[in-house]
């Protein structure tokens, strides 16, 4: 992303128009939930970041003058972007209410059109006073948003149900995209690592038609998974946004399928914070790790009790004079 966002500059253009370009081209990839995870932290610091510095240039005593040509260019804007990107919703066969709610979030003039605007200072000065214009249309247009996008649910089953609009069913719009699926996904198990323990309940939950999201850090087994249809995230488990994207607050249970008390053991409080009900299944290797996982209350699978124990086994159907019932090859396996 740095790498565009450094190439866009080299070619006269914004750095911020490089990282949007790097930002598309990264989204239709395996390691978008990674990144969104990574970066999310950051997100709430620069968006504060920005807005000051839009406030920071903005004339108050010129607004207060001009007040009357700024609103009814707003507006203008409004209505223009909003028609023309509810239409576009249309044209690809998204449903009414979907289509007002993209024409209420593209409708602002943008945050771009603030870059546009310093761009084109360099070039040619503009009047102070049609920068403020500008400036503040923006401004304005971008703080409508939220409202005009709270409303446009809201208005559009009015038109649905007032008018009878929009009944037919579109089919292109009808089947969730594998994107949408997961933000949808509820009452599933979040399959933390996906080797041959994270396979075999994977499988065994599917047969039982239970739903399940996978996380893993292999690409090509994320790779293979998505082109499968089964819900996959490119992620850590032990970052909290990364929790969120998987829908743990949604989820009932977490089963953390990989050895490693320490990257379980700092996922739990995680998974805790957003879900104190959930149901939680670690894994360990040694019998000496099994205290340090218990104390955080969750159900534990321990290696080589399980391999003693299926061991046993076998050698009572093999040997017939083996008569120790499962309880007491329990208690031997786990001493």
């Amino acid at each position: 992303c740095a790498g565009i966002a450094v190439l866009g500059a080299a070619l006269n253009l914004s750095p911020a128009l490089g990282a949007f370009a790097a930002g598309v081209v990264v989204s239709e990839s395996i390691y978008r939930h990674r990144i969104m995870a990574d970066i999310m932290p950051f997100k709430d610091l620069f968006l504060a970041i920005f807005f000051v510095s839009v406030g920071l240039q903005i004339d108050l005593g010129i607004v207060a003058g001009d007040w009357m040509r700024i609103l009814g260019f707003s507006i203008l804007i409004l209505m223009v972007k909003g028609f023309v990107a509810y239409n576009v919703a249309r044209i690809f066969k998204l449903r009414l209410r979907p289509a007002l709610l993209t024409g209420a979030a593209l409708a602002s003039s943008g945050e771009f059109s603030l870059v546009l605007l310093a761009k084109a200072a360099d070039f040619r000065p503009a009047d102070e006073s049609i920068q403020q214009l500008l400036l503040s249309c923006a401004a304005l247009t971008m703080a409508t948003v939220p409202l005009l996008m709270r409303g446009s649910g809201g208005f559009g089953k009015f038109l649905e149900t007032k008018f009878g609009l929009d009944q037919k069913k579109h089919p292109q719009s009808e089947g969730l995209t594998p994107s949408n699926h997961i933000k949808e996904i509820s009452d599933h198990v979040v399959i933390c690592g996906y080797g041959p323990v994270g396979q075999a309940l994977n499988e065994s939950l599917k047969r039982s038609g239970v739903e399940t999201l996978v996380m893993e850090l292999n690409a090509d087994t994320v790779r293979s998974l998505k082109a499968k249809g089964q819900p996959v995230l490119f992620a850590d488990a032990t970052h909290p946004e990364a929790l969120e994207l998987a829908g743990i607050q949604r989820a009932r249970m977490v089963a953390f399928t990989f050895p490693s008390v320490e990257l379980t053991n700092a996922a739990v409080p995680l998974v805790r914070e957003h879900n104190p009900g959930i149901v939680i299944m670690g894994r360990v290797k040694f019998a000496s790790e099994i205290e340090a996982l218990r104390e955080l209350d969750i159900d534990v699978i321990h290696d080589e009790c399980e391999s003693a124990v299926a061991m046993i086994h076998a050698a009572r159907e093999i040997y017939q004079r083996v008569t120790l019932t499962d309880q007491e090859i329990r208690e031997i396996a786990t001493q």
